[in-house]
């Protein structure tokens, strides 16, 4: 009975194993890292906030400052018939003015995560109560 235990035991190890690696957690060393492929980006952009100021910026010479919404990132799949693309999808404000907002999106490889600066695409026409700003 001892032994069937065991076997059962590790059975399940090896199951709850695969299935977090398989949910986007990562291994540093032996030791599981159990932050989320979602809060690394997150953390990834937060460290590049410079270049996304700069990106907003150069939209219009009018933007003299940027406010980034981090509580309103958002992730998504999108593509064609051929091709699947995945984006995250980054908004704010600008000038510190209240109804103003921007969006821009930046594209990542989906099977290891890494996003792509490079990619820093203007989402909308940047807007002050529903407006575009000129």
């Amino acid at each position: 009975m001892k032994k069937r235990t065991k076997i059962i035991a590790v059975v399940v190890a090896l199951i709850g194993g695969g299935i977090m690696l398989n949910n986007n957690y990562k291994i540093n060393g032996n030791i599981f890292d159990f932050t989320s492929r979602e809060d690394r980006q997150l953390a990834y952009l937060k460290e590049h906030e410079q270049e996304i100021i700069d990106f907003v910026k150069s939209v219009n010479p009018k933007v003299e400052s940027v406010q980034i919404d981090w509580n309103d990132v958002r992730w998504g799949k999108g593509g064609h018939m051929f091709e699947t693309t995945y984006t995250i999808s980054i908004y704010g404000g600008f000038n510190n003015i209240d109804d103003s907002s921007w969006g821009i999106f930046v594209f990542y490889n989906n099977d290891n995560g890494e996003i792509d600066m490079n990619t820093l695409s203007q989402g909308g026409h940047l807007r002050i109560g529903g407006e575009i700003f000129e």
